[in-house]
């Protein structure tokens, strides 16, 4: 049996990467498209995505291993990696997985189309049956993790609103549950994935992406699922408008 937790939230408030050594504006340089934008700016963080999915070997003598590896890193704004450190998992999985890493390449994150360095958890699980998993890291090449290239300037000239003073959130009106995927309830794998995306005045979810991956086929899952929901839309003075939010979605296996 598996429950459903389900949560709405402002986007890139409650939901903000962790970014690190960003810089100010340069001259000339439109001030909202920047990692530090001035007030009153709309703010769209993308988060990064991993290209080249290398994956790590298994030790090559006796009985094949199971367990899950953490490891922390900095993702910079190039998209290399550096300060790589395993933070837990067995001695020697965490050297098979360290391996991989160190080869690893992302599309950086970036504010406001600037790109930032942020820091960034990997968790790697060995698997008996099904080999190694690469959790949230191996997003599949279809899966939408950015917004549409619209949203930015539709927030800037408020044609689509943000949850807050006067604009007050919708609330769900029918809510359709995620299947769980074969690959993520065989290795009783849970989580939380947070996808954004936009509430038309109409009440209806369109333009969803994925803010924070959780991978092995639960996110594609998550989208199917809320693309079939509906809302009570949100409003501003009383009247409905279109909204951009976040909803989280919790897998958990019992």
């Amino acid at each position: 049996m598996r429950k459903l937790l389900l949560g709405i939230a402002i986007l890139l408030i409650p939901f903000s990467l962790k970014a690190v050594n960003e810089t100010g504006t340069s001259p000339g340089v439109d001030p909202c498209k920047s990692a530090n934008p001035v007030p009153g700016c709309p703010r769209i963080v993308i988060p990064p995505r991993l290209l080249n999915p290398v994956r790590p070997d298994y030790p090559t003598h006796g009985r094949r291993k199971q367990g899950l590896v953490r490891i922390g890193t900095t993702i910079t704004s190039d998209g290399e990696l550096k300060d790589i450190q395993a933070l837990s998992g067995d001695d020697e999985l965490k050297q098979m997985a360290l391996a991989a890493v160190r080869q690893w390449h992302y599309r950086p994150s970036s504010v406001n189309e600037a790109p930032v360095a942020v820091h960034h958890e990997i968790a790697i699980s060995f698997t008996k049956k099904d080999g190694v998993l690469l959790g949230a890291d191996d997003a599949g090449a279809d899966l939408a993790m950015e917004p549409p290239e619209d949203w930015y300037q539709l927030l800037r000239t408020q044609a689509l609103q943000r949850v807050g003073g006067n604009v007050k959130p919708p609330r769900t009106l029918s809510v359709r549950d995620p299947e769980y995927s074969r690959l993520a309830k065989r290795n009783h794998y849970e989580g939380i994935c947070v996808l954004s995306l936009i509430v038309s005045e109409n009440g209806q979810p369109k333009d969803i992406w994925v803010f924070r991956a959780l991978g092995e086929g639960l996110d594609e899952n998550a989208i199917a699922a809320v693309r079939r929901w509906t809302f009570q839309p949100a409003t501003r003075n009383g009247q409905p408008v279109p909204v951009m939010i976040n909803v989280e979605v919790q897998f958990r296996l019992y």
